[in-house]
C-alpha cells in the first residue's frame, strides 16, 4: 500500500494497523436471489461473510453464478487463502489473483465492513469522508419500445427522479419520437441518458448523435458493439452528444485507454466488474485527472453491494452520479431499500457499512436449493 493511499484512508485505519492485527479466520457462503420487477430471471446473487479473530464479521456481495451444493467446496478451496490475513491490509486483499472480479470485490467489502465495525466508523470514512450525505440517483426508466414508458416516466418524475435513463429499441426513429414526447411532456429540467447496448454500427451512431442533439441528451451509453476505443473516439470527435462507456470497462487498464485517447466524456463504472470499492477509486482518480465524468453503476444487491456503492458516491467527488439500472420487487429479498427521496439516496452513517442485521437474519434471504 503506498503512504499516500494510506494516509486517503484516516489515522484511525492506520493506528489500527499498528495495534494487534485483527485477522481473518473463516469465510462463509451463502446464496440468495433478487426477483426482478417485470418478467425475466433472478439475479443470482452470493453472501460472504468474513470473521476475524476478535470476534468481529463483515458482508459482502456479488453476482456470482455459483449453485447452492458448491458453495461448501469453495469454501474449502479459497478459505486457505484468505485465513490468517489482517483484514486491515485491504490492499493485499484487493490483489488477490485467485479471486474472479466479482468475488474479489465482495470479499473486499466484508473487509471493509469488518473494519468500520471494529473501528466505529462507517467506511466512507476510509475513502475520504463524507464528501457527500446525499447521492444523486440516475433511475432506469424503462425501453423505449415498451408501450407503457411514457406512464413509467411520470412514474419516475412523481418520486423526485429527474435523472433517467432510457434503453434503446434499436430502432432510431422510435427511440426519437419517445425522447421528443418525453421532453415535450417533462420539459429541459430531466436528465436523459440513453443506453444503446451496443447496438449500432459506426454510421448509424453518427446519425443517431446528429439527431438528438436538439434533445439535449446527457449521454449516450456504448453505442458501438467493439471495445476498439479508437473507433469510439472517432464517434465522439464527430458526435455534439456526449459519448459514456460501460460496458467493457473491465479493469483499470481499460480506464486508462479510454481516457487517454479521448473515447467518451463520461465513463460508469463497476464496482463488479472493475474488482472492488479500491479500484473503483484508483479508476475514478484517473478520469478525473482526465476531465471526464464519472458515474457509478449500482448494483443488483440485497442491500450490502448498494451500501458499499453509497458509501462510494459519499467520499469521491468525481462520482457526479449512482447510474441504477436495476428495479426490484416490492416483496422480494431487501434487507435495506434505501428509499429514493428526492432523487437522492440518503447514506448510512452507522459503522462498518451501516446493515445491522445478523446471520439468523441473512439466514431468512438464503436458498436451500437452486432455482
Amino acid at each position: 500500500m503506498s503512504r499516500t493511499a494510506g494516509e486517503s484512508w484516516g489515522k484511525q485505519l492506520s493506528r489500527a494497523r499498528c495495534c494487534r492485527p485483527m485477522r481473518l479466520c473463516d469465510v462463509e457462503f451463502l446464496l440468495t436471489k433478487l426477483d426482478p420487477l417485470s418478467q425475466g430471471i433472478a439475479d443470482r446473487l452470493v453472501l460472504v461473510r468474513v470473521q476475524t479473530d476478535a470476534a468481529v464479521d463483515g458482508w459482502g456481495e456479488a453476482p456470482v453464478p455459483w449453485r447452492v451444493g458448491e458453495l461448501a467446496r469453495r469454501r474449502e478451496q479459497l478459505l486457505p487463502t484468505l485465513a490468517g490475513r489482517n483484514i486491515l491490509d485491504l490492499a493485499e486483499l484487493a490483489e488477490l489473483n485467485v479471486l474472479s472480479p466479482p468475488l474479489r470485490a465482495a470479499v473486499e467489502i466484508a473487509c471493509w465492513d469488518a473494519a468500520g465495525k471494529a473501528l466505529g466508523q462507517p467506511v466512507a470514512r476510509f475513502w475520504g469522508g463524507f464528501y457527500r450525505h446525499q447521492v444523486p440517483v440516475g433511475q432506469f426508466v424503462g425501453d423505449m419500445d415498451e408501450d407503457e414508458i411514457l406512464t413509467q416516466a411520470q412514474r419516475m418524475y412523481d418520486r423526485g427522479v429527474t435523472c433517467w435513463i432510457l434503453g434503446t429499441s434499436g430502432q432510431i426513429a422510435q427511440d426519437l419520437e419517445v425522447l421528443r414526447a418525453i421532453r415535450d411532456q417533462f420539459g429541459e429540467a430531466i436528465q436523459l441518458r440513453v443506453d444503446a447496448r451496443r447496438r449500432f454500427d459506426f454510421t448509424a451512431a453518427v446519425h443517431l448523435c446528429l439527431q438528438m442533439e436538439s434533445l439535449g441528451i446527457h449521454c449516450l451509453i456504448d453505442p458501438l458493439a467493439t471495445n476498439y476505443w479508437q473507433t469510439y473516439r472517432r464517434l465522439q470527435q464527430e458526435s455534439p452528444v456526449p459519448i459514456a462507456i460501460r460496458r467493457g470497462l473491465k479493469s483499470l487498464r481499460d480506464v486508462w485507454a479510454v481516457c487517454q485517447c479521448g473515447a467518451a466524456r463520461h465513463l460508469i463504472l463497476d464496482m463488479y466488474e472493475l474488482g472492488g470499492p479500491l479500484a473503483i477509486r484508483n479508476a475514478s482518480a484517473v478520469a478525473q485527472a482526465a476531465q471526464v465524468e464519472v458515474s457509478l453503476g449500482m448494483p443488483a444487491s440485497v442491500g450490502i453491494g448498494l451500501a458499499a456503492a453509497l458509501h462510494l458516491g459519499a467520499a469521491l467527488p468525481p462520482l457526479v452520479h449512482a447510474h441504477n439500472l436495476w428495479q426490484y420487487c416490492e416483496d422480494s429479498r431487501i434487507v435495506h431499500p434505501f428509499a429514493v427521496k428526492n432523487g437522492m439516496w440518503t447514506v448510512p452513517e452507522e459503522p462498518g457499512l451501516g446493515i445491522p442485521l445478523q446471520r439468523d437474519h441473512w439466514e431468512l434471504l438464503t436458498l436451500a436449493r437452486d432455482f
